[in-house]
């Protein structure tokens, strides 16, 4: 992966109806994001778009493995998840995220990049406690 133009979608040149993308995420598409909780993994992205004359709404189904490190232990394991979000995307005059779930975006824009979105959501998917399920079990005094 060269870079993030692969997760660009021309929205001007789309038509009003549903559109499926899929994506495969690497290590090399963490490294574009600086203090990245995660540094190895490897997913599959299934996007929905459906596109209508006022938004766009976008349903992701990431499915994987996250590499991490044990808190206790520091020993890399893999963590499987499997996430699905769905966002909203209104057009309107500016730019402007109302909720997690739900931001307006510029009549004039030509194109959106969703790898931001799919970084975010795999990231809120990682425990804050990230025990190696060898130990999970195990009691600490």
């Amino acid at each position: 992966m060269k870079d993030l133009r692969q997760f660009e979608t021309e929205i001007s040149t789309l038509k009003p109806k549903r559109y499926e993308y899929e994506y495969d995420i690497d290590a090399a598409f963490f490294s574009f994001f600086e203090h990245s909780l995660v540094q190895k993994g490897s997913f599959k992205v299934k996007l929905e778009l459906d596109k209508s004359e006022t938004m766009i709404q976008l349903r992701f189904h990431i499915a994987g493995v996250a590499e991490l490190i044990c808190d206790r232990t520091s020993e890399p394991f893999d963590y499987p998840l499997e996430v699905t979000h769905k966002l909203i995307l209104k057009f309107g005059d500016e730019n402007q995220e109302l909720s997690d779930e739900i931001e307006i975006i510029s009549r004039a824009a030509q194109q959106i990049n969703v790898a931001q979105y799919i970084y975010e959501y795999i990231g809120l998917a990682i425990p804050m406690k990230k025990i190696h399920p060898k130990v999970a079990g195990e009691q600490y005094e």
